[in-house]
């Protein structure tokens, strides 16, 4: 069974991964919040009016409430640019500050969703990316739980869809 990806889960994705590429430029994704020291954010999305606008800048505003050393600077770039700016931050080298932040074993499993392969803990596949089927299923549940990967109870799928295109092209 296939699910249908929907314009709307594109711009999602697209969102989360213009943040997601921000926040690893930073300092390291997994306990930035959790720090004392100042941090700013920069945040990129197509919402420039309305609603949708309210609504983010009351998000942002309630996560930085939470947490005081965070301050994040939304800036809303029009739909038919943000393609362009996403790939622009890409080439100018945030993929590969993700990509450094990650253990060998998540760039493996990464690297192997990307490329297609649909049986992760395959005996072919585990000795391909030379990892045990332990240290694959842990990276693979933290990259899940990093918003990395998803699921759909059958596939495995790159979040990410500039990132998918960066590691298909070779890091």
């Amino acid at each position: 069974m296939q699910s249908k990806v929907t314009r709307r889960d594109v711009l999602k994705t697209a969102a989360a991964g213009a943040a997601g590429l921000t926040l690893g430029t930073t300092v390291p994704r997994r306990s930035f919040a959790a720090q004392s020291t100042p941090i700013t954010l920069t945040w990129w999305d197509y919402y420039a009016e309305g609603s949708n606008a309210e609504a983010m800048d009351a998000q942002l505003g309630r996560y930085m409430e939470a947490n005081s050393n965070v301050t994040i600077e939304r800036t809303a770039i029009p739909f038919a640019d943000l393609k362009t700016k996403l790939l622009q931050g890409a080439a100018a080298g945030e993929l590969e500050q993700l990509w450094s932040d990650l253990t060998r074993s998540q760039r493996q499993v990464l690297g192997a969703v990307a490329e297609g392969e649909t049986k992760l803990l395959s005996a072919r596949s585990l000795e391909t990316m030379g990892l045990g089927k332990s240290t694959a299923q842990q990276a693979r549940d933290v990259l899940e739980a990093e918003g990395c990967l998803r699921s759909d109870g059958q596939a495995l799928a790159v979040t990410d869809p500039f990132l998918a295109r960066w590691l298909q092209r070779g890091p």
